[in-house]
C-alpha cells in the first residue's frame, strides 16, 4: 500500500523500494507486480510495464481487471497494440471511458 501512494504521490525511487520489499516478502502478491507496472508505466519503461502486467494478471486477474479500469495510468495505453493484445489474451474488458 505505502509503494502505491509513494506512486500516486510521484515518488518513484522510494515507490520502488517498497514494492521490492513486498515482492521479498510475498513473490506471489498481483496486487504488487501491477503497482511495479504503474510505476513503470509513469517512467516511460514500456517492456517493464508489459512484463510486470503480465505477471500481475497471471497471479490475479480479477483484481488487476479492475486497477485497469479504475487507475487512470492505463487510459495512456487503452489504445496501444501490446496492450490490447495481453488484454484480450486474458480476457478482461475495458471501460474506455
Amino acid at each position: 500500500g505505502r509503494g502505491n501512494v509513494r506512486r500516486l504521490m510521484s515518488e518513484y525511487d522510494a515507490a520502488l523500494q517498497d514494492i521490492y520489499k513486498a515482492l521479498e516478502l510475498n513473490p506471489d502478491f498481483a496486487v504488487a507486480y501491477a503497482t511495479l507496472a504503474e510505476i513503470n508505466a509513469h517512467l516511460n519503461n514500456s517492456n517493464e510495464f508489459y512484463l510486470n502486467l503480465e505477471k500481475s494478471l497471471k497471479l490475479d486477474k480479477k483484481v488487476v481487471e479492475s486497477a485497469i479500469n479504475l487507475e487512470e495510468v492505463y487510459k495512456g495505453y487503452f489504445n496501444d497494440e501490446r496492450f490490447l493484445k495481453i488484454i484480450e489474451k486474458y480476457d478482461i474488458h475495458i471501460d474506455k471511458k
